[in-house]
């Protein structure tokens, strides 16, 4: 029996029905494609979800603790990927090498920006050396700052340290909100009611900024105090070796301030590189530029929360500092 002269003449959402009998290949592609189509709209039919800020850490299978303490361990002890997997599996928590690289890479320049707001107001001498470390079989210069071991760099009131932003040092920016406080540095630390305290002591210098360069020249000096001086104002006092592409950058980005060369006067920062040597040493080699910049400046971060140049974990021992520190951040990553 054909249904085509019932069905033909019908009209549908993909034209008429042609005629034919239910063997006609065209009447089966007409009812697939009216069926389809109507099936299809419903389907591709989304509502927008309203926006609602999320963390971080959605998407990972593991908790936010696990991530954290993956990283903070990486951060802070010499621990290759392989001595970490090793021990997070000795607790009960298989993670794969890889993925603790992944959570290294992703998290820690987050955790960088989250704690600048907690930042501490660096010095006004600076310290400025090159070293050096192989990328993928190739030289990398890494140019560090270091300033000078406490002395009247901090603003105390109640505790808490002013801003480079809050005391007026030209070029400085306030850089927000602290995750441990809550407030602004300008509501915890109007400039009026601070006071430099020459015995407000702190046990090593503030590692002030680290770059990754391919080449040891003028354009990678340049661009390493460009973004030291944007970040924390411009030094009053600059001590490096004689290097000559160091004493021309200074000279035309820094010329009040006053710049020192004499023999030994470095030692400060060239002793602070074997912290630095020591952490890479237990590493298998760095493969790639943004990889040795991450876990450099990472180190650099570690360094400075253990000293105390942070207002994050001030109310904890100085052995769990560190812990209590990441706690903090954990809420605002």
């Amino acid at each position: 029996m054909s249904c085509g002269p019932q069905l033909a003449g019908r009209r549908g959402s993909h034209g008429a029905v042609p005629a034919g009998g239910l063997d006609s290949p065209a009447l089966l592609r007409w009812l697939i494609a009216s069926a389809g189509g109507e099936a299809g709209w419903m389907r591709r039919r989304r509502f927008r979800s309203v926006g609602v800020p999320t963390s971080s850490f959605a998407g990972f299978r593991f908790p936010p603790e696990v991530i954290l303490l993956s990283v903070r361990w990486y951060l802070r002890y010499g621990l290759s990927y392989r001595d970490l997997e090793e021990l997070l599996a000795e607790r009960g928590i298989e993670v794969d090498h890889v993925t603790l690289y992944r959570w290294v890479q992703r998290f820690t320049p987050m955790l960088v920006d989250a704690a600048a707001p907690c930042r501490h107001v660096v010095g006004a001498r600076w310290f400025v050396d090159e070293t050096y470390l192989k990328v993928s079989g190739a030289w990398r210069y890494v140019y560090r700052a270091v300033d000078q071991r406490g002395q009247g760099h901090c603003c105390v009131e109640d505790g808490h340290t002013a801003s480079r932003a809050d005391l007026g040092v030209p070029g400085a920016r306030d850089e927000g909100e602290c995750p441990s406080l809550g407030t602004s540095r300008a509501q915890r630390w109007p400039p009026e009611s601070c006071s430099f305290a020459s015995n407000a002591t702190v046990p090593s210098g503030q590692v002030i900024d680290v770059f990754v360069s391919r080449k040891r020249d003028t354009a990678a000096a340049t661009r390493f105090f460009a973004t030291a001086i944007t970040a924390h104002g411009e030094p009053g006092e600059v001590t490096t070796d004689k290097a000559q592409a160091l004493a021309k950058v200074i000279r035309e980005l820094v010329p009040a301030a006053r710049h020192d060369t004499t023999q030994y006067a470095n030692n400060r920062v060239e002793a602070d590189h074997g912290r630095l040597k020591a952490r890479l040493q237990p590493m298998r080699g760095l493969q790639v530029d943004r990889t040795a910049s991450v876990i450099i400046r990472g180190h650099a971060f570690m360094q400075n929360l253990r000293r105390g140049h942070y207002e994050l974990g001030i109310h904890a021992l100085p052995c769990v500092r560190a812990a209590a520190a990441f706690d903090e951040l954990a809420r605002v990553v």
